[in-house]
């Protein structure tokens, strides 16, 4: 107890008041918000001046009366993924693919 009491002596007699500091806020100045028109002249294309028409956005939404229910497709087969290039205009692409990768880059960097 005389160790805490002797400690606390000690320490107290250090502790000198500060003088009074001038309040100095830090906070930052409060921010203002202004809309700048960066193009106040309508822009002039070949010498016409374009005008944008007036419009006016609907100030309620209002959802549609008539619902139309989902078309489900129905889950495609596998036969039909995997043959799929085979019909018309694809069966030519797959063919075209499908010799430039047996050939390989070699054919397409090789000197003529």
């Amino acid at each position: 107890l005389s160790v805490m009491l002797a400690t606390s002596l000690l320490c107290g007699a250090f502790m000198l008041p500060r003088p009074p500091q001038p309040h100095v806020s830090t906070r930052a100045p409060p921010l203002c918000m202004k809309v700048v028109d960066l193009f106040p002249d309508a822009p002039t294309v070949g010498g016409i001046q374009v005008v944008p028409k007036p419009s006016s956005f609907p100030d309620a939404l209002d959802a549609p009366t008539v619902a139309k229910a989902a078309t489900i497709t129905p889950f495609p087969d596998v036969a039909d993924v995997i043959f799929a290039p085979t019909g018309g205009s694809d069966l030519v692409a797959a063919l075209f693919v499908g010799t430039a990768l047996l050939l390989g880059p070699d054919f397409l960097l090789a000197p003529a």
